[in-house]
């Protein structure tokens, strides 16, 4: 898929120096990377979210049988 954007100055000066660092071979493999890291940052936000989902369940259901957390993990 080719995607056109159009880069502010500001931005566009930042990518010419990270490529003349030689960390990127084009513009086109920095932006990859990228997108890539943004959605990495994105799923581990959604994770995040679903543990701690998942955590006030199990506390909920812990307190709802008079169980504390510590009682559980210390096998009482």
């Amino acid at each position: 898929m080719t995607v056109s954007v159009d880069i502010p100055p500001g931005l566009a000066e930042e990518i010419e120096k990270e490529l003349e660092k030689g960390r990127y071979s084009s513009q086109s493999e920095f932006i990859r990377t990228a997108i890539r890291h943004f959605l990495d940052a994105e799923h581990k936000v959604d994770r995040h979210e679903l543990s701690e989902a998942a955590q006030e369940a199990i506390d909920q259901a812990l307190e709802e049988n008079g169980v504390s957390r510590k009682e559980l993990l210390d096998g009482q």
